[in-house]
């Protein structure tokens, strides 16, 4: 398994804690990992594209629990 394909896997799951629905996220998580397991190291463009998809899924799951904070945060001082 390629290093950063394993750092993005574990970052993923350390993600997935914050979601109101862990089990069904990481279960999905795990999913896309398998279903892309025969992209393999020579096929630098497909790897590279499966990784920068995993990034953003990381940024859409990091502003989803920024907008959970904030939306907290204004519920509990400004209403």
């Amino acid at each position: 398994m390629h290093a950063k394909v394993r750092a993005l896997y574990k970052e993923l799951i350390y993600l997935a804690r914050f979601h109101p629905n862990e089990k069904k996220l990481k279960d999905s998580i795990k999913a896309g990992f398998l279903k892309n397991k025969n992209i393999s190291s020579e096929n630098e463009t497909e790897l590279f594209g499966a990784l920068a998809h995993g990034r953003y899924m990381c940024r859409e799951l990091t502003s989803l629990y920024e907008l959970q904070t904030y939306r907290a945060v204004k519920r509990k001082y400004y209403t």
